[in-house]
């Protein structure tokens, strides 16, 4: 993250805004949802990238009390992905959440709410999310 607000700083005119808009590494829950029912599985464990999330958020501490960068606004809001099969929940997992930790249980429940639920119901799981704008200090 370090080189990452580097290279922001590098290319941002004085007064140009930085976005900083990121998932947070919290368990996170596993849904299946059909219509108005909400059916919950368990819990994602997304713990292993807490060490980045700490890092990012030191970085971006330490840029804003050099100086470096004016923050503006922070937000947090809940972000929901969803799947039509456990398969493509994993498949997509897998490929791009690759230290998330799905529980053998969670699974299983996951895939007896599918079934019981219907060709209609869905898979959902439900990231936090931290959105933070700052801005590079105008010239003085």
């Amino acid at each position: 993250m370090v080189h990452a607000l580097e290279q922001a700083w590098q290319v941002l005119h004085p007064g140009g805004m930085l976005l900083d808009l990121r998932p947070r590494s919290f368990d996170s829950p596993v849904d299946v949802v059909a219509d108005d029912l909400v059916e919950h599985a368990g819990m994602v464990d997304m713990s292993a990238d807490l060490p980045d999330d700490q890092a990012s958020d030191e970085a971006i501490e330490a840029a804003v009390r050099a100086g470096v960068f004016v923050p503006i606004q922070a937000r947090k809001f809940e972000f929901s992905y969803y799947w039509s099969s456990l398969e493509g929940m994993r498949e997509y997992t897998q490929e791009r959440w690759e230290t998330a930790v799905f529980p053998a249980a969670v699974l299983a429940r996951a895939r007896s709410l599918l079934e019981a639920l219907g060709p209609e119901a869905r898979i959902r799981i439900t990231l936090p999310m931290h959105l933070a704008t700052y801005e590079k200090p105008r010239a003085a």
